[in-house]
């Protein structure tokens, strides 16, 4: 039993998960792997050496925002996004 309240039923559910053991700790090497690997992720996603502008039409924007709202993410990072999946494929 928990003395913290979930704030969802999403969480409730992760919690239960957890205390019921289907959840297991990572290793301490898998624990650094992954610090350094978002570490890195990190670092990259801030070399930005272009710039671009260009013009939507306020439809288009709206639209866009409330995409990258759904995602939970500002817009300009969800055209980045966009932009760096089509590009890649």
């Amino acid at each position: 039993m928990s003395i913290y309240t979930p704030a969802d039923n999403e969480e409730k559910e992760m919690m239960d998960e957890i205390d019921s053991g289907e959840w297991i700790p990572v290793s301490a090497e898998k624990r650094r792997e992954l610090l350094e690997l978002s570490k890195n992720t990190a670092i990259e996603s801030q070399k930005k050496v272009s710039r671009m502008n260009i013009r939507l039409t306020e439809y288009d924007m709206l639209k866009l925002k409330v995409k990258a709202m759904e995602r939970g993410m500002p817009y300009q990072t969800l055209v980045t996004e966009l932009i760096h999946e089509y590009v890649a494929k």
